[in-house]
């Protein structure tokens, strides 16, 4: 078998666990909602309490990781030139989805802290720089379709650097409030611990995914890099299947959070951002130093 084959053919079997995993993580949500979060707490299982932003936000993220990952195993493994072009469009826009609903749930996790601590006028253009991402994310499969490939490859290269800047201002918040409450001495209650932990992680895995895709786009001597690529050195294969493995890692972090959250020995509250505006309107009244100058 050519390095090829067996590249592409174990880069198959390794999507197909992490498909696997995705399944898992999809099915747990339900549960993760409806009895960890709204039954622990005493709260009706209404269509707005189970279908809040941040439960959408979520769901659709791991439903897209998934599509994206189906994608890429076909394109790793099809043949048919024809089909492949349609594989490759498919591939790209699944990706943009994953980074606009991730962006999405950070921003919607994160909001009520990066009011707390920016300019309003900030944190209104940020607010806006998010809900619009979501077309910039999805332009890539849209100029692959029109099959202008530079435009794509600069589409991919754009995106991924606004996508680690803005999760790097969702978690450095965290980072930041947190030690200016060690400074003053306010003990930090273990809710808001989880969040910026898991905040961070989801921050350090992204930029590891980030980094893997832009190393394999050096890499793939094809200048496409949703191609099928041709003798490809076994670094690329590497690259790629731990780009593959961050990216399921992003997905993954968001419903662990919730998981940790939901826990009766993490005595958790409503939700995510009433966790963090209730944590700020406690933090307010013991004195703590918040910064109120823009970045």
């Amino acid at each position: 078998m050519s390095q090829l084959g067996e590249g592409n053919l174990v880069t198959g079997w390794i999507i197909v666990v992490l498909l696997g995993v995705m399944a898992v993580a999809i099915l747990l949500q339900p549960y993760l909602i409806l009895f960890e979060e709204l039954n622990r707490r005493g709260k009706p299982w209404t269509l707005e309490n189970i279908c809040s932003r941040i439960n959408v936000y979520q769901l659709a993220l791991s439903l897209s990781c998934v599509f994206y990952l189906y994608s890429i195993r076909r394109l790793f493994l099809e043949n048919e030139e024809s089909e492949s072009n349609d594989l490759k469009v498919y591939s790209a826009t699944s990706l943009g989805l994953c980074e606009s609903f991730y962006v999405l749930f950070s921003w919607k996790r994160s909001s009520e802290l990066v009011k707390s601590q920016v300019s309003s006028k900030f944190a209104t253009a940020l607010k806006y720089i998010v809900h619009i991402a979501p077309l910039l994310y999805i332009s890539p499969g849209v100029f692959l379709l029109l099959k202008w490939q530079k435009a794509h490859n600069i589409g991919l290269v754009l995106n991924g650097v606004l996508t680690l800047t803005l999760d790097g201002v969702f978690a450095t918040r965290f980072l930041r409030q947190m030690l200016e409450l060690r400074n003053v001495n306010i003990s930090v209650p273990e809710e808001f611990k989880i969040i910026s932990f898991y905040g961070l992680l989801s921050c350090l895995f992204c930029c590891l995914c980030v980094a893997c895709f832009a190393a394999t786009l050096l890499m793939n001597p094809i200048p496409d890099s949703h191609a099928l690529p041709q003798n490809a050195p076994l670094s690329f294969y590497i690259t790629y299947n731990l780009l593959l493995v961050f990216l399921v890692l992003v997905a993954s972090t968001a419903l662990v959070m919730k998981w940790r959250l939901g826990h009766p020995t993490m005595f958790a509250r409503e939700s995510v951002q009433s966790l963090v505006r209730d944590f700020l309107s406690v933090s307010e009244k013991d004195g703590a130093v918040r910064s109120k100058n823009p970045l």
